[in-house]
Parts: C-alpha cells; sequence; structure tokens
C-alpha cells in the first residue's frame, strides 16, 4: 500500500481457525495526500487506528467463534477496523456487512480475505 508500511501477521482466535491479517505496521503510519482524512474529521493521531490489531477486537472476534449462528443470519460490524469478527463469521458462513468511516479499510478487508482465501463480503 502506497505511503504504508505494512506487516502480515497470523492470529490465534479462541475457538476458530487462525487468520493471516494484513495491518499497518505500527500507530506512527499516516499519508493522506489527497485530504480524505480531513474531508471525514480523522485526525492525523486517529488515522492509523483501524489499522491496529486491538485486543477488544480478538475479544470480539473469539466471543463471535463460538457464538451459535443460524441458517442465513445477517451480521453487521459498525466500525470495523481491520474485521476480524466480521473475518471470523464470513467463514462460518454468516451473511456479514463489514463497515467502517477509514477510507483505507475496504481495502484492508479485500487483502485479508485473500489472505483467508475466502470469498467477498459485503462492506459499506
Amino acid at each position: 500500500m502506497p505511503g504504508y508500511a505494512i506487516k502480515v501477521q497470523t492470529l490465534a482466535i479462541g475457538g476458530a481457525a487462525d487468520l493471516k491479517i494484513r495491518s499497518l505496521l505500527d500507530r506512527d503510519q499516516f499519508a493522506d495526500a489527497a485530504g480524505a482524512a480531513n474531508a471525514l474529521g480523522i485526525s492525523s493521531a486517529q488515522w492509523p487506528l483501524f489499522g491496529q490489531v486491538w485486543p477488544s477486537g480478538l475479544h470480539l472476534a473469539a466471543t463471535m467463534a463460538i457464538r451459535p449462528l443460524t441458517a442465513g443470519e445477517r451480521i453487521l460490524e459498525i466500525g470495523c477496523g481491520l474485521a476480524l469478527a466480521s473475518l471470523v463469521c464470513h467463514r462460518r458462513g454468516g451473511e456479514v456487512t463489514a463497515s467502517d468511516i477509514h477510507p483505507l479499510a475496504g481495502a484492508f478487508l479485500l487483502e485479508n480475505l485473500r489472505l483467508n482465501e475466502l470469498v467477498p463480503m459485503r462492506y459499506c
């Protein structure tokens, strides 16, 4: 991804198969030549937060890994960031829509779907 240092890591998710995740290398990543951050009200300090693996995201993913899903159940993750919980539910057959205001979240989701050999899912 131009302007960003990234890493790919394998995350152990309790109750689910490991996930390969592309994330930002650290919280110092910021490149916004087009002004997308400013237009959305995202400060340079907030900009890289979507691209980090957070303990709360790991916990939500582990919770969703063991939560019963019914056939055709629809799941919406708001403020998905790297979408760990969405990826877990999608892999389990849930009808998932992931969403985030960050302009790079969708591109990271597509790459993480590819890394985990998953078909595309809804994103908005």
